[in-house]
């Protein structure tokens, strides 16, 4: 953690030893967005360029960006959509928490 503060996210190290985990693990979330925005920029350029001057492998209807993008970006994003919860269950785990908590359920007319 005293590394990636220090050298990648180039904080002081008094500052580091004053934050707390959740500022470092918003700080690591961060540097994944950056670092993924990176990536579909030049996978765009790399998609253009194909494009205009490639033909898409056999079998294959045309070239996607996700053929320039890291495969583990690739991967987790279908993960990610394979996974997706579903709205329902949200909403029981919600419905629970609140009733739990001794919350109200404004939506209902009692």
């Amino acid at each position: 953690m005293w590394a990636t503060c220090t050298y990648d996210f180039g904080i002081p190290e008094e500052q580091f030893w004053t934050m707390v985990p959740a500022q470092f693990f918003a700080l690591m979330e961060r540097q994944e967005r950056e670092d993924n925005r990176q990536h579909m920029l030049v996978a765009g350029v790399q998609l253009l360029l194909a494009k205009a001057h490639l033909k898409p492998p056999p079998g294959k209807k045309g070239w996607t960006i996700e053929d320039f993008m890291p495969k583990s970006w690739v991967e987790e994003t279908q993960e990610a959509k394979n996974t997706a919860p579903d709205w329902r269950n949200m909403l029981a785990t919600v419905e629970q928490l609140n009733k739990a908590f001794g919350g109200k359920d404004l939506r209902r007319k009692k």
